[in-house]
């Protein structure tokens, strides 16, 4: 996963997964953008952690609910700091919501607005970035939800299942530029404001009963940074809850 001193942004790089990502993709080499929302303490502690191996690091919080705004604050601090952005990993979610009837209208403005307007907008702004020659990568962080609906989080599913189809749509329309792939954890975390015990609840609904780590998040985007050959994939981490 070695990037010649390449720049990348995480979105939500500042905790859980995203920490995990950021961490990796600067030991490989990637300058990294750290973005945050809320957790700017966490943000300055990542970066200071990717200096202190040696890395080059910056953070910039943008609110996703404004999508539009957010993509061309961070991309614009992006490239103040370190030029030309060649991967987008848009990890950044909001996990809530219930079944149909218990999904409120601002849940879902707020679902609809970070989980896919926000990545929506954050592709066609790292894009335009590119310009007219260069070459680039965008992963998407879906979920196992986005491959097979799960009705008790109805409207966080269907954000989901909308941006594995953006990042198949993507993968043709940007070819062969920019490849798009998208990867699909499963119970590889608590979700927020839960313990280990929800998590173990979850895994033990899947095919392969055990949990996972972020660890595993890390593995499937390296495999999909250096996958030359790879455009347009889902690749699920989720011990098989994708499964039919």
């Amino acid at each position: 996963m070695s990037a010649d001193l390449q720049t990348a942004v995480v979105t939500g790089g500042a905790v859980r997964i995203g920490r995990a990502l950021s961490l990796a993709l600067s030991q490989s080499g990637w300058q990294v953008v750290v973005h945050y929302g809320q957790s700017a303490e966490a943000a300055v502690e990542t970066v200071a952690e990717i200096e202190r191996r040696g890395g080059r690091a910056c953070c910039v919080s943008a609110d996703l609910a404004d999508p539009l705004s957010a993509a061309e604050t961070v991309l614009d601090r992006a490239e103040e700091a370190f030029g030309q952005v060649n991967l987008l990993v848009n990890n950044a979610a909001v996990f809530e919501g219930g079944t149909l009837a218990e999904t409120d209208p601002e849940t879902w403005r707020r679902l609809f607005a970070i989980n896919l307007q926000a990545p929506y907008f954050f592709c066609q702004r790292f894009v335009a970035g590119l310009g007219e020659e260069a070459s680039g990568q965008i992963i998407n962080l879906v979920d196992w939800r986005g491959i097979r609906l799960d009705p008790r989080r109805l409207a966080y599913s269907l954000t989901k299942q909308a941006l594995v189809g953006l990042t198949c749509a993507l993968a043709g329309e940007l070819a062969p530029r920019v490849r798009v792939n998208a990867v699909a954890p499963g119970p590889v975390l608590p979700p927020p404001g839960t313990d280990a015990a929800v998590l173990e609840a979850a895994a033990a609904e899947t095919p392969l009963q055990r949990t996972g780590s972020p660890a595993d998040v890390v593995a499937a985007v390296r495999y999909l940074v250096d996958a030359e050959l790879v455009t347009g994939e889902v690749l699920s981490v989720a011990g098989g809850a994708q499964l039919p």
